[in-house]
């Protein structure tokens, strides 16, 4: 599966709106993030790439890949990496991961948040749909800056909705401001610090146990959040992997709504804008 989000000129207004809690669904899957490899820049357009131990099992029709940014992107320029793959049908290709900035975003500069991702398309006529089988090199880089780090995924592909949620509230495991005391100064040094847990708190109407939030009890999983501006205008799309919640049910009394929650820490997360 693709998470690419595109948006047509015409829906520029509407993306532009601010998001209200109505306008995004949840999605659950059984399916982990699997990791392939990680990529390292020394310097602005070169990197090192390590694999991923034990290696990550492809498929033998092959898989879609994301990269994703670990760290905040720092680029003068949008960066590009260039990949040396084998394709579904055993053919050497290349495929190619772009961090553009978004036409409609203010803040036209290369630097991008961490945990940004993007789809690794594979190029060439007649390869746009096809998947990949293997990652054999990285065929170059650019952009980018020393520092930077990524890691290359494969995201689950089936997914199930979760009808009528209330709350998505997220908890990123992004490096905290952590301040170092001089004297009488309380913060003469400021350094990113270790990140607080990645954390999600899901809430939904209950229909059944056998249905909704509850079909993650006992399961480690992933979730899915997508973000429809108006109803009908995809903006952003978030995977959250390795989540493994706590259930409660709050049945309340009367005329109260009865709510399932699933509350619990993630261990990785992706978002395509």
């Amino acid at each position: 599966m693709r998470f690419a989000v595109s948006i047509p000129a015409d829906d520029i207004p509407i993306a532009n709106a601010p998001e209200i809690g109505g306008e995004s669904k949840v999605k659950l899957s059984y399916g982990e993030i699997g990791v392939v490899g990680q990529l390292a820049q020394t310097a602005p357009g070169s990197g090192t790439w390590t694999v991923e131990t034990p290696a990550f099992d492809f498929t033998a029709l092959g898989v879609d890949l994301a990269l994703v940014c670990d760290t905040g992107i720092k680029s003068t320029v949008n960066v590009v990496v260039n990949l040396n793959v084998t394709l579904d049908d055993d053919t050497s290709g290349t495929a190619t991961a772009t961090f553009a900035v978004p036409s409609y975003a203010k803040d036209q500069s290369s630097n991008l948040p961490a945990g940004l991702a993007v789809d690794v398309l594979p190029q060439g006529a007649g390869n746009a749909d096809k998947k990949i089988k293997a990652i054999l090199s990285i065929a170059s880089i650019t952009g980018g800056a020393k520092g930077n780090r990524f890691s290359l995924v494969c995201l689950p592909s089936d997914w199930f909705d979760v009808g009528c949620t209330k709350s998505k509230n997220e908890k990123l495991p992004v490096a905290k401001s952590l301040a170092i005391a001089c004297g009488l100064k309380g913060s003469a040094f400021v350094k990113a610090g270790r990140s607080e847990p990645g954390e999600l708190e899901l809430k939904a109407l209950n229909f059944t146990y056998g249905d909704g939030l509850s079909r993650l009890n006992g399961h480690r999983g992933s979730v899915l959040i997508e973000v429809l501006k108006a109803g009908r205008v995809l903006t952003e799309r978030t995977v959250y992997g390795g989540y493994l919640p706590t259930p409660s049910t709050d049945r309340g009394d009367g005329d109260d709504e009865v709510t399932n929650s699933a509350t619990g820490n993630f261990e990785s997360f992706a978002k395509f804008v």
